[in-house]
């Protein structure tokens, strides 16, 4: 029973610490408002506690939007498909780096989310490390003049068939 006490004891004695690796994705826009056909530049950034090998994420849309024009910063060496990204690097980094720019492209007004999703670096021991989603609202303007002028054509439209039907009635 004294063997328990002081092995018990012992044990919280022993100093434990246990540090992950803690990194976020930020995604960037010049604007948070675009016109229809309109165009805007994003940046991708990431930071991180300690230094990371490569890291991968997929680049998410609205259909509301076309992105296109993407670039990945000089460090970075792989590639991208379907959006899609695996990226490493030969100097790993630590801190805040630049990950790539893209240009996002509006087709259709309303609220648009554009971002990067399933993000993990990849440490210097090459272990993976999950993180957080990274979502970016943008309103998109344009839309709201055909929605008003084709409730126009409908009340001119309405306006006709009543009269037409108040005509009909006096026969």
């Amino acid at each position: 029973m004294k063997y328990k006490i002081v092995f018990f004891l012992f044990l919280f004695c022993i100093p434990f610490s246990v540090k992950a690796m803690e990194g976020k994705v930020n995604v960037s826009c010049e604007e948070k408002e675009l016109e229809v056909a309109e165009s805007m530049l994003c940046t991708i950034t990431g930071t991180s506690d300690e230094e990371i090998s490569g890291l991968q994420f997929h680049l998410i849309m609205d259909k509301k939007v076309i992105i296109d024009e993407i670039k990945t910063s000089s460090i970075w060496e792989g590639d991208g498909e379907e959006g899609h990204f695996g990226l490493y690097t030969d100097e790993n980094k630590k801190g805040t780096f630049e990950i790539g720019t893209f240009k996002v492209t509006a087709k259709k007004g309303g609220k648009v989310k554009i971002g990067a999703e399933n993000i993990s670096f990849s440490s210097a021991s090459f272990e993976l490390i999950p993180l957080q989603d990274e979502i970016l609202k943008i309103k998109v303007q344009g839309d709201q003049l055909n929605f008003i002028f084709l409730l126009g054509i409908v009340g001119v439209v309405g306006g006709i068939l009543f009269c037409i039907f108040l005509l009909k009635r006096k026969k």
